[in-house]
């Protein structure tokens, strides 16, 4: 169970860690790349998610129809179950 949304903070900071430790790349370097990271990752689900929906003839409920029975479909009968 994460302890923050979408692992926000937690996940970050164990990729500075890897960046820094393993690869050496000073630290402020791997914040940046975290930071550009995440920031690419949210705000490009969200600029494309809203072109989308932009143009999406389904948006809003347009074309959904609610389900009717069939007119020539008998109405099942009740059963009672004693």
């Amino acid at each position: 169970m994460p302890f923050t949304p979408a692992g926000l903070g937690i996940v970050e900071a164990g990729i500075v860690g890897v960046l820094t430790l393993v690869y050496n790349v000073p630290q402020t370097e791997a914040l940046t790349i975290v930071l550009v990271d995440r920031a690419i990752s949210v705000l490009s689900i969200i600029a494309l998610g809203s072109v989308t929906y932009a143009v999406s003839p389904m948006r809003r409920g347009t074309g959904i129809t609610p389900i009717a029975p069939a007119p020539d479909a008998p109405a099942p009968e009740p059963s009672f179950r004693g």
